[in-house]
């Protein structure tokens, strides 16, 4: 298979595309994310059939809207099941490493990583686990906040962040993702979280809402 020239990638950060030539070949090419349900990868390239960056840039753009434009009901997020994809397989290695140790703590150790797992599973469902900010977003916020408000100590919170980093180090070292979510430290994780008031509440929300509609647009314009 023929090796990405590396010195010719190109992304697009906000639209998560990548932009590149072939060793081999003189042309770019381009890929993004569209599931696993239409490509065994999940990504979909597209030849730009163009020597120059700037015109691929623009064919790169165009692609992407068109197949997201033809394929509003096979989306990523659909597509993209964290608990499947990323948390069964880590579990399943987890039990059958302790399976047969002597020491009873190792023995179930499985078993609790399992116990943690189905306590953060609910936050993440419906989640495209490739969007690393969401997914970040999700574990500096609402898990951390709800993992506090049940009275878990400091010690014990920082645990099941250490299984979610674990999950998401051999889903990297397997090619499922490409990154390792950043997790609270100890630090933040003890000190104590003051309830927003409601002003600030109202910014949040009106921020989220100005982020969607600029998404949209930038998506299906």
């Amino acid at each position: 298979m023929p090796k990405i020239d590396k010195t010719t990638l190109k992304k697009i950060p906000r639209l998560k595309i990548s932009i590149y030539k072939y060793e081999n070949k003189n042309t770019y090419f381009c890929k993004f994310y569209v599931g696993k349900i239409h490509y065994k990868s999940g990504y979909k390239e597209i030849g730009l059939r163009t020597k120059n960056i700037n015109e691929a840039i623009s064919k790169a753009n165009t692609e992407f809207k068109i197949w997201f434009s033809e394929h509003q009901d096979t989306t990523t997020k659909k597509d993209s099941n964290i608990d499947l994809d990323i948390a069964q397989p880590y579990l399943m290695f987890k039990i059958r490493k302790y399976k047969h140790k002597t020491h009873l703590k190792n023995n179930e150790q499985g078993e609790r990583d399992s116990s943690k797992w189905n306590y953060l599973k609910p936050f993440f469902e419906d989640i495209d686990y490739n969007d690393i900010e969401t997914v970040e977003q999700i574990v500096d916020d609402e898990i951390l906040s709800s993992l506090q408000e049940d009275g878990r100590s400091g010690s014990t919170i920082n645990k099941y962040f250490s299984v979610l980093t674990q999950m998401f180090k051999r889903a990297k070292d397997r090619g499922t993702v490409n990154y390792i979510p950043d997790t609270p430290t100890q630090q933040v994780i003890n000190t104590p979280r003051e309830p927003y008031e409601n002003n600030e509440l109202n910014l949040i929300n009106n921020r989220c809402k100005k982020e969607y509609e600029k998404n949209k647009r930038d998506v299906f314009p």
